[in-house]
């Protein structure tokens, strides 16, 4: 018999079919807990609180009753050990998976320290364990306190308490690590910088997951809209929008023109045998390749479809061009050839997991060989986001607010080259109104993806159009770049 009845929250009958999240919460929590944030996603969870020992075996008899084939774990704390878990006995039933505020290990000291405070007085343990969970999260917690804190207190299960303290007191990361590295499943894990019941220094290392450290959040990270949940959409969202405007892109793209022509000033003056090219679009800056190399075998590389038939048609009889519609990540990861010369303009901004790919793009080039490209910044566009969190009178995240500053780009390209060069250039632009603003975003397909949705309706446009005049004398636009050069 089943220990855990599992649930769904949410419109499951929706056309087309819902994605099934499945929300695994932390040690003294219950899927309730999920009710705190207001959203309309669909939610699998389970009615009590975890027992490690079942709850894997629970959640799959259950969708395959319910003959759902494909979900999305979301696991919280205790939760993320066990959704990790599930992912690895079931990676056929995951599309993606979320892990929130996992630590790399539970020290026996301190696990020992819950048990006998526990064991001394368990309903009070317990109220301030939901108290110090909360921290930062004050109307959460006022909500819970008022509407849940007193069911979880009165059906507190302390044998799953304890089962659910061994699990994480045993649990070894490290033993995992090659199942892991081989799973072919997006893997996103957040964790807060406030956060004290699972401190920052001690964030799990999971290996191939983009990682993300959200400064100012603390424990309950389902909470914070920053904990994007639509992530695994954003390779799709960016691809539609890029071939949606492959036909308005060379019309409207006059700055990433601008920026492709200034990375010829830093070309290598050897001319290279072979060249990658990542994110070609409609073929501008590979134009400028091939006239720099005309003897150069250059592979054209792009994820969208539309894109690379209109560099393909642009650049007929130009040269040993070879064009290839595949997503970069992947083409990286996957590739064995080596190049001489890996470049790309304003593209990698766009990846899921640039580190790992930085890894792979090192891998793919030759001996002595140059990685040369252009990265917008997260500095891009900050009087947009500036303006919309004034008129929508909320926190904003556009999409230019994921892309890496010069410390990250740093970090991660530093250990893996013998030089690296990176050079930071503002550049502003002057629109001639908001809607020439948006025009240029929507035609040149860089609206990109960020988490959540921010609807401008006519009367936020409007506001938005009197701010940009009355605080920036006009729609000026700030766009930050980076010129990244590396030699192996």
């Amino acid at each position: 018999m089943p220990t855990h009845n599992f649930s769904i929250i949410g419109n499951s009958e929706v056309s087309p079919a819902p994605e099934y999240f499945v929300f695994l919460p932390g040690w003294g929590f219950d899927g309730q807990v999920i009710e705190l944030l207001p959203d309309g996603q669909t939610w699998i969870v389970p009615d009590r609180q975890l027992d490690p020992e079942s709850a894997i075996d629970d959640l799959v008899g259950f969708l395959d009753r319910q003959r759902i084939g494909s979900v999305i774990p979301v696991g919280w704390s205790l939760g993320a050990n066990l959704a990790l878990d599930f992912t690895l006995a079931h990676p056929d039933l995951v599309q993606a998976l979320y892990l929130l505020a996992m630590r790399q290990s539970w020290p026996a000291r301190q696990i020992a320290e819950i048990r006998a405070d526990l064991g001394s007085d368990p309903a009070g343990f317990m109220r301030n364990f939901y108290r110090k969970t909360f921290l930062g999260h004050q109307p959460e917690y006022r909500k819970f306190a008022a509407e849940m804190e007193n069911t979880f207190i009165t059906n507190l299960d302390l044998t799953r308490l304890e089962k659910g303290l061994n699990y994480l007191e045993k649990y070894d990361l490290g033993a995992r690590s090659k199942k892991i590295a081989e799973l072919k499943i997006p893997i996103y894990q957040y964790h807060g910088g406030k956060d004290i019941i699972a401190p920052p220094s001690e964030m799990a290392s999971v290996p191939g997951a983009v990682r993300q450290m959200i400064k100012g959040a603390g424990h309950p990270l389902f909470l914070d809209r920053r904990s994007a949940l639509d992530r695994h959409r954003k390779k799709a969202a960016i691809r539609h929008k890029f071939c949606r405007s492959a036909t308005t892109y060379d019309d409207h793209a006059v700055l990433q023109g601008e920026i492709a022509e200034k990375m010829t000033g830093h070309l290598p003056s050897s001319p290279p045998a072979t060249i990658l090219e990542i994110g070609c679009g409609t073929g501008t800056y590979t134009a400028l390749l091939a006239k720099r190399y005309p003897e150069a075998e250059i592979t054209a590389l792009d994820f969208a479809d539309e894109m690379v038939a209109r560099a393909r048609k642009k650049l007929a009889g130009a040269g040993p061009i070879g064009f290839v519609c595949k997503d970069a990540e992947v083409f990286l990861r996957d590739r064995e050839k080596r190049f001489d010369l890996i470049t790309s303009n304003a593209t990698l901004h766009w990846f899921d997991n640039l580190e790992a790919s930085a890894a792979h793009i090192e891998k793919n080039l030759s001996a002595g060989g140059t990685l040369l490209c252009s990265v917008f910044g997260p500095e891009t566009m900050r009087e947009l986001q500036a303006g919309l969190q004034t008129v929508l009178g909320e926190e904003v995240m556009i999409s230019a607010s994921s892309f890496p500053d010069q410390e990250e780009l740093g970090r991660i390209f530093t250990p893996l080259f013998d030089r690296v060069e990176i050079r930071e250039e503002k550049i502003i632009r002057q629109y001639p109104d908001l809607k020439a603003l948006l025009t240029n975003i929507k035609k040149t397909g860089t609206a990109g993806w960020h988490p959540g949705r921010h609807l401008l309706n006519r009367g936020h446009f409007r506001e938005l159009e009197k701010w940009f005049k009355a605080d920036r004398g006009g729609c000026r636009i700030s766009y930050q770049v980076f010129m990244v050069n590396c030699r192996k």
